[in-house]
């Protein structure tokens, strides 16, 4: 519970501890469901997203898309692909995280640590936007019950790498070009 409540500020506790406790219940794990976006999503044309860098916008694009109810396995639970896929272990990751990318400029970086953003870093513009790790284990509890474990409690994620990184194109058929946006083929 400490880890989700990590996000919000102490006077708002008594009303989430509940509301977590329940979908820690139902679900396994703690979504922040009433933190879910109400609008469509799904990958927008790069002009559509606010933010200061064209990298940050391109980034934002991908993790729309990576959660778009055509291309995510289970979208709701933030879930592109594979069972674990997650990009977000919950929705208040996801809007703090475009929050950052929508604040960032091409001198900064965003460090993200399974799926916790970090915050912004000062860095340059040749310098990733994006620093990620996942799967931070160390070795005494590093089988897969524990991964199970840690990855429902909200702490770590492991396996299916593209979908936190981002990166997951169900059709394996798209491309970027330099204006940062991106075409998918389609299959015949």
């Amino acid at each position: 519970m400490k880890n989700a409540l990590r996000y919000f500020d102490p006077k708002f506790h008594a009303e989430l501890i509940p509301e977590f406790k329940q979908e820690l219940e139902d679900y396994g794990r703690i979504y922040m469901y009433r933190f879910r976006p109400d609008y469509e999503m799904k990958a927008r044309p790069i002009t559509d997203y606010p933010g200061k860098s064209e990298q940050a916008k391109a980034i934002m694009l991908m993790i729309q898309n990576n959660l778009d109810y055509a291309v995510a396995q289970h979208p709701h639970e933030l879930i592109t692909y594979g069972g674990n896929g997650a990009v977000f272990s919950n929705w208040a990751q996801y809007l703090l995280t475009m929050k950052y990318l929508s604040e960032m400029s091409d001198e900064q970086t965003l460090v993200m640590y399974s799926g916790h953003p970090m915050g912004l870093f000062p860095s340059h513009k040749d310098a990733p936007r994006v620093v990620v790790t996942n799967g931070m284990m160390i070795p005494n509890y590093s089988k897969p019950d524990d991964w199970e474990k840690f990855n429902a409690l909200g702490v770590t994620q492991y396996g299916q790498m593209t979908g936190k990184l981002y990166v997951y194109w169900p059709s394996g058929n798209c491309s970027w070009n330099n204006n940062y946006s991106f075409k998918c083929l389609q299959e015949d």
